[in-house]
C-alpha cells in the first residue's frame, strides 16, 4: 500500500508557523506522512500571509507552479489556508480552478473535516469565516525543543497599515487555565523553551471576564516548578506595564530578550499610523527596561516609507534607531495593503524614494548590530541547542537568552542541552563559539 502524504508550504508570522503545525496534526490523525517535496504530496497545503505585498505575490506564483504538479497527479489536493486565504476568497478560488479548498484562519477548527468533505466528493470549499473555534488545538510540533503556545488570537487595534484584524479579527484570548495546562505538559514531556504567541501578546485577558493581566498569565508560568525559558512576541508598545516589566525580572525563566515593533520614530507618523505612543515614550520604555533587566536585548520592526513621510520625518526615524541600538532589527518598505486606512492615504512616497531610505536605515542598522555581536567576541554565554543548521546540516546551531544564534563547532551536541560556549567568532547574523578548552 502506498503511504499517503503531505507538505505545507508557510508563509510568514510565528502564528502562521503554529497553525501549519495544527494542519499537520490534522492530516497525520488522517494517516498522512510529510514529505519534504511539495510536487509529491496528496495533500499540498499553503498557509498564507497577508501582512506585505511580497508574501502575496510569491504565492501567487507558487500557485501557478503547482498547476503543473496537479496535471501530473490530478487526485492531489490543494488546500490555500491563512490570511491571504481570508482575504482573497471565492475571488481565489474563481482565478485557480485547481484549489480545492480555500479556508482562513479562523476556520483552522473546520479544516480536517472540510478535507475529508473534498476527499469524498471534490467539490471545492472556500471556508473563510472571520473567526472562528481556533484557540485550544493541538499541534504536531515540528521541534523537540522550542514549543509556540498561542495565548490569544485577533487584535482590537486598527494600526492604519495593518490587515491583521480584517483577517484574523478581533482579539479573542485563551482562558489562563487552558495556557497553563499546555504549558505544563509541554514542559513534562521534554520541551526547554515555551514561546507565547499573539498579535499584541500583552494585551492577552482584556477580553475576559473576569479580566486577566498578562504579567499575572506570566507569573503564573513561572510557578511551574520546571527549568525552561519562557519567551513572548510581541508586544505592543504602549501596553507594557510596569507590572510586565516587574513579572519579567521576577520569573527567571524569562529570557533576556524583547521584540518591541517601533515602526516608525516620527510622532507625527506614529500617530497616522494609530500606534498610540511617541518617540519619546518608546525610548523611555527601552531605557526602563534595560535598566530593569541587565543583558537585555531588544529587537525590533520598522516601517519606511509610510504615506505622507517626509525625509524629515525618516530621519527621526534615524535618530531614534541611533539612540535606541537595537540588537537587530527587521525593516520594510511601506506596502500598501487593500482596506486598510493607509492604502487610501494620499501622499503614497515613490518606490524608489522608498528604497533610497530603506538602504540608508539598514546599513545604519547592520553597523550596530556588528558592533553589539562583536562585543561578545571571548565571552561565556549559555546557549540552548536547537539543532543542525539549515545552511550546514554537519553543524549544530543554538541560540542565547537574549536570542542570539549562535553556530556550534567542536564535539557533537544534542537538542535540547543547555551548554556554556565560548565565542570564537562574530558576524552581523550571529555568533560562532565552542565549550571552553574544546
Amino acid at each position: 500500500m502506498t503511504e499517503k502524504k503531505y507538505h505545507v508550504i508557510t508563509y510568514g508570522c510565528q502564528m502562521n508557523e503554529f497553525d501549519t503545525e495544527v494542519y499537520s496534526k490534522f492530516l497525520e490523525e488522517m494517516g498522512y506522512a510529510e514529505t519534504k517535496s511539495p510536487e509529491d504530496a496528496d495533500i499540498l497545503v499553503f498557509n498564507t500571509c497577508a501582512v506585505r505585498e511580497n508574501a502575496d505575490k510569491r504565492l501567487y506564483g507558487r500557485l501557478g507552479q503547482a498547476v503543473g504538479w496537479k496535471r501530473n497527479r490530478p487526485d492531489m489536493v490543494i488546500a490555500v489556508c491563512g490570511c491571504v486565504a481570508r482575504k482573497d476568497g471565492q475571488s481565489m478560488a474563481d482565478r485557480f480552478s485547481h484549489i480545492d479548498l480555500v479556508s482562513g484562519p479562523g476556520d483552522i477548527a473546520s479544516f480536517k473535516d472540510n478535507i475529508i468533505e473534498i476527499l469524498e466528493g471534490k467539490t471545492p470549499v472556500v471556508s473563510v469565516s472571520s473567526t472562528g473555534d481556533e484557540l485550544d488545538l493541538s499541534a504536531s510540533r515540528k521541534s523537540s525543543v522550542s514549543a509556540w503556545v498561542p495565548v490569544s488570537a485577533g487584535c482590537d487595534l486598527k494600526c492604519a497599515y495593518c490587515i491583521v484584524p480584517y483577517v484574523r479579527g478581533d482579539l479573542r484570548s485563551r482562558q489562563p487555565e487552558n495556557i497553563l495546562k499546555e504549558v505544563r505538559e509541554l514542559v513534562d514531556g521534554g520541551f526547554k523553551e515555551i514561546i507565547l504567541l499573539g498579535q499584541n501578546v500583552n494585551r492577552y485577558g482584556l477580553d475576559l471576564k473576569p479580566r486577566v493581566k498578562f504579567s499575572e498569565l506570566i507569573r503564573e508560568i513561572g510557578g511551574i516548578d520546571k527549568d525552561f525559558r519562557l519567551r513572548f512576541v510581541s508586544p505592543y508598545p504602549k501596553g507594557f506595564t510596569k507590572e510586565l516589566i516587574a513579572a519579567m525580572t521576577e520569573v527567571p525563566q524569562v529570557c533576556e530578550h524583547i521584540h518591541l515593533p517601533l515602526q516608525a520614530g516620527d510622532d507625527n507618523v506614529l500617530k497616522r499610523m494609530r500606534r498610540g505612543y511617541t518617540g519619546e515614550e518608546f525610548v523611555k520604555l527601552v531605557a526602563d527596561l534595560r535598566a530593569a533587566i541587565p543583558g537585555l536585548s531588544i529587537t525590533t520592526d520598522i516601517i519606511v516609507g509610510f504615506p505622507g513621510e517626509t525625509g524629515e520625518q525618516f530621519e527621526n526615524t534615524m535618530k531614534l534607531v541611533e539612540e535606541a541600538m537595537f540588537d537587530n532589527a527587521f525593516m520594510f518598505a511601506y506596502s500598501a495593503r487593500a482596506g486598510t486606512e493607509a492604502a487610501k492615504m494620499e501622499d503614497q512616497v515613490p518606490h524608489e524614494e522608498i528604497m533610497q531610505r530603506l538602504y540608508r536605515l539598514i546599513e545604519v542598522q547592520n553597523s550596530i548590530m556588528f558592533d553589539k555581536n562583536s562585543a561578545f567576541l571571548g565571552k561565556t554565554v549559555e546557549v540552548l541547542v536547537e539543532g543542525p543548521s539549515k545552511k550546514d546540516p554537519s553543524r549544530m546551531t543554538g541560540r542565547t537568552r537574549d536570542n542570539r544564534v549562535v553556530v556550534l563547532e567542536g564535539e557533537t551536541f544534542k537538542p535540547g542541552e543547555v551548554v556554556f560556549v565560548k565565542i570564537d567568532k562574530t558576524f552581523l547574523w550571529g555568533l560562532k563559539g565552542s565549550r571552553p578548552g574544546g
